[in-house]
């Protein structure tokens, strides 16, 4: 049975207790806690800048308004922000989520960033300058111990007993696996979009998110960055998530416009900087008048969110569901940026145009002006995606060769913790179906790194390759011996002719260096193939095979976009889609570039875009393997040859 506070007053029987209950009864109504912007508008006072010693308010910058607005709608769980240079992006989402949660919430916050210099930067620049600004908050830091009297520490406890936990993109798994919290607060997230050198998990951010799964979906990651390229986390987070625009209605049409690069025009014809500077106005992108300085702050008060796949309609309501997505990806550029006019864009854009011999003034332009990501200076040429991956299937399950089936090659992938195979059989077709991948572990933590990777090596040996596929051995097994090669070296003298020991050329993951392919046979050079040489190696007893990597994951892309139904055609086995979510990762997780290289011409390379590669190295030295073996798909116009031996007597299960 629940009793209300006043009848719980009213059944007691002592005045004197009576009054001391009820003067202690105001207690028992919770403390409403204030909006985000309410907390920041009401708090923090600006300790650098134009508007020193003022208090915040988002009347000097409105996007910060729809921001706050978007944080506190309760519709997402995960922020990603970008925006201009100098326009308080640092301050609205980094410095404000930190200091709300820890003095308005008063819970833990971990705080990543990608090394210690710049976690003590960070709480050194940014952090305490704001908290020795409000007496409230100074009186909150530590009287002893960790970041006392404002003093840098990794993690700091103020008097509330919450908690600022500083975590960065090198140290190894235990200094983040065991901290809990709802709040992480991200920033230079591309720093951060790669595991750590002594990493065996996930990418760094994946690690800090992983700290607050017991909260599920009252957890908050907020992630801020200046855009790099493309391919990096903040533009992936950004578009991948609800890809926001600002829009504003122009003073002239009415119209909903978003001010972005092309939207600043005029500057060009100036043939000084000076008139350059002095002609650069904002044009509408829908009827092209132009706006005046203040016709610009005017129209960004009245500024609105739009959401991907939203639109303004005629009443100018937003018209269209939100994205289905717990990310909100939030932008803002110079046109919506108060703190700097047309004027100086105008000026940067002219000086920009008439020297930059290396680029660096268009990629600043682009990243710290119009928060998009800076072009390439090379052809990206990789019409391939995680998606289209997941769902290429043929229609066996794992592990169960296609009738037909004439070869089965293997790769090996070797690093410290684990090894990555590839299993690819040929069929008619020919096709190449990939018929099972895996991880085996390599206990490098328990034993020297070479004992451990001989010994991975051997159980899987009699793990994997002895039992086969449906009774199905691999003709050979190549092996990347570009880690550790003794022990890769002994692995493959212990166990017979079809181990090759292996070594990759060109790409990132495998070698600096390039393919270099002989000109002859000799006393070194055994055999010359298609991307690929076999050369003997005296001192271990062994041939060595060197391959192209550049060439050969050319041809794994190359057999992943050829049609399904048509010969070459490099698919995966039958399962959910979601199951081959890591391999699709790992096999986008490199692109192919054309450079232009000075007395060479155009070359193509392969570029890493994420550590985690390794299923697209083992993939690739089991399509070679197999071109070793014979496969080709260039068909004849006469009958294909049948197999032979023991293939021949296998059935399909």
């Amino acid at each position: 049975m629940v009793i209300a506070a006043t009848e719980i007053l009213e059944r007691v029987a002592n005045s004197s207790l009576r009054d001391e209950l009820r003067s202690l009864s105001r207690y028992w109504k919770p403390r409403r806690l204030r909006t985000m912007r309410e907390f920041a508008e009401q708090e923090i006072i600006l300790p650098t800048g134009p508007s020193k010693n003022w208090k915040f308010s988002v009347k000097t910058q409105p996007f910060a308004a729809l921001w706050f607005a978007a944080v506190e709608s309760g519709k997402w769980n995960r922020f990603a922000a970008t925006g201009c240079q100098q326009s308080g992006k640092t301050l609205l989402c980094f410095i404000i989520p930190i200091l709300y949660h820890l003095f308005e919430i008063g819970e833990t916050v971990v705080v990543g960033v990608p090394n210690g210099a710049m976690a003590k930067d960070k709480w050194i620049k940014d952090l305490l300058p704001v908290i020795m600004k409000s007496q409230k908050f100074k009186a909150m830091l530590p009287k002893k111990g960790a970041g006392s009297q404002g003093g840098y520490a990794e993690s700091i406890t103020f008097t509330n007993g919450a908690t600022l936990r500083f975590m960065t993109g090198g140290g190894d798994d235990k200094s983040v696996a065991g901290f809990t919290t709802r709040i992480v607060v991200i920033t230079e997230t591309d720093g951060m979009d790669a595991p750590g050198e002594t990493s065996r998990e996930a990418d760094r951010i994946a690690q800090l998110e992983g700290r607050t799964r017991a909260y599920n979906n009252q957890k908050r990651i907020y992630m801020e960055c200046t855009v790099s390229i493309e391919e990096g986390r903040t533009w992936q987070e950004y578009t991948k998530g609800t890809e926001s625009r600002i829009v504003m209605p122009c003073p002239k049409c009415f119209e909903w416009v978003s001010l972005e690069r092309d939207s600043l025009v005029n500057w060009k014809q100036g043939e000084t900087i000076i008139q350059a500077e002095n002609g650069a106005s904002y044009s509408c992108p829908k009827c092209g008048e132009f706006w005046t300085e203040n016709e610009r702050k005017a129209a960004n008060y009245l500024a609105k969110l739009l959401h991907r796949g939203q639109k303004i309609g005629t009443d100018g309501a937003i018209e269209g569901p939100s994205p289905e997505t717990h990310t909100l990806g939030f932008r803002w550029t110079a046109g919506n940026n108060f703190l700097c006019d047309a004027k100086q864009i105008g000026g940067e854009e002219w000086t920009a145009a008439q020297s930059d011999p290396d680029g660096s003034k268009e990629k600043a332009l682009r990243q710290f002006v119009w928060a998009i990501p800076s072009e390439p200076d090379r052809l990206d040429d990789t019409p391939i995606d995680e998606a289209m991956i997941r769902t290429r299937q043929h229609d066996e399950k794992r592990g169960i060769p296609p009738a037909g089936t004439c070869r089965l090659a293997v790769g090996v992938d070797v690093g410290k913790h684990y090894l990555h195979f590839s299993v690819i059989s040929e069929s008619a077709g020919p096709k190449f179906p990939l018929i099972d991948y895996g991880i085996r572990d390599v206990m490098s933590t328990d034993m020297d790194i070479d004992v451990a990777i001989l010994k991975a090596l051997r159980d899987f040996k009699t793990n994997i390759i002895d039992f086969g596929w449906l009774g199905i051995h691999p003709d050979e097994i190549w092996i990347d011996s570009g880690y550790e090669p003794e022990a890769v070296y002994a692995f493959c003298r212990e166990s017979g002719a079809k181990y090759r020991p292996t070594k990759g050329h060109g790409a990132q993951r495998w070698n600096s260096s390039a393919y270099s392919k002989p000109a002859k046979i000799g006393p070194e050079v055994r055999f010359i193939g298609e991307g690929y040489h076999l050369s003997k190696q005296h001192k271990a007893k062994l041939q060595l095979v060197h391959i192209d990597a550049d060439y050969w994951k050319t041809k794994v892309h190359q057999r992943l976009t050829s049609p399904i139904s048509t010969a070459g055609a490099l698919t995966l086995f039958n399962c959910p889609p979601v199951d081959h979510s890591k391999i699709a990762r790992q096999l986008t997780s490199e692109k192919k570039v054309e450079i232009f290289e000075k007395g060479v011409g155009t070359v193509t390379r392969w570029e890493q875009t994420s550590k985690a590669n390794h299923f697209f190295d083992s993939t690739a030295i089991a399509l070679a393997c197999l071109r070793h073996l014979g496969s080709s798909v260039i068909v004849e116009n006469h009958p294909a040859p049948q197999p032979e031996g023991w293939y021949a007597n296998q059935t399909r299960r």
